[in-house]
């Protein structure tokens, strides 16, 4: 596959997927086609969904451990073609549905030029990217968010924080507003002195009595 013999970043003030460039292909010809294991990476996968374009397509795999989506973030993929794939719960089902699709995708793209992105913090799919480059010749690789990252982009133990709690509190089946909203609180306070004493009682005067202590139950274990 000598058209798609390397990657090269492009500057660019945006950060997406059109940051780069194939060498013997013009930009205009690549298509990318994501797919999000959101079980894995939740809302924080999502970032940088704004570059995504009308001729990209994106497949976003979940199950019931995991329903929640930012609306304003699915509002951006939907300038491309988004297509929504509901797992059924079981060890590694996820994951194996995600390569099964990923494998159809390939065929059925066979003749066109594609960058396959898969979305997803498991450093387990690095293998079978290896095998799809070297035995099928197809341009494939991992990233946790749509967003590029550099090395300045790494996520410190804040963001770390961030997304353990989303996990939880989507388990749990909060609403998306409140995931966001708590895992911001614990975050930006877990490495405080007395942080459970501030992350306790920054969520019973945000949500009240009620809720504040049952949001802070569902992520005391996590402090």
């Amino acid at each position: 596959m000598k058209y798609w013999s390397g990657l090269r970043k492009k500057r660019s003030k945006s950060r997406g997927a059109s940051d780069f460039e194939v060498k013997g292909i013009k930009k205009s010809n690549m298509r990318t086609c994501y797919l999000i294991d959101y079980e894995n990476v939740l809302n924080n996968g999502l970032k940088g969904a704004e570059y995504v374009s009308a001729k990209d397509s994106v497949h976003l795999f979940y199950s019931v451990n995991a329903p929640y989506a930012r609306i304003r973030s699915l509002s951006f993929l939907h300038k491309a073609k988004l297509y929504y794939h509901n797992v059924p719960v079981g060890k590694q089902s996820l994951d194996m549905n995600l390569v099964a699709h990923l494998g159809y995708l390939s065929h059925k793209n066979k003749d066109r030029k594609v960058l396959y992105v898969i979305i997803s913090k498991d450093k387990g799919f690095d293998r079978v990217i290896q095998y799809w480059k070297d035995e099928m010749g197809i341009v494939i690789t991992r990233r946790e968010c749509i967003e590029i990252k550099t090395e300045k982009d790494k996520p410190d133990e804040k963001s770390e924080m961030n997304l353990k709690v989303q996990k939880v509190l989507a388990n749990a089946k909060t609403g998306n507003d409140v995931i966001n909203g708590v895992a911001s609180i614990v975050s930006q306070n877990y490495t405080l002195k007395k942080h459970k004493r501030v992350i306790y009682l920054t969520l019973l005067s945000k949500y009240g009595m009620k809720k504040g202590l049952q949001y802070y139950k569902l992520v005391k274990d996590l402090l």
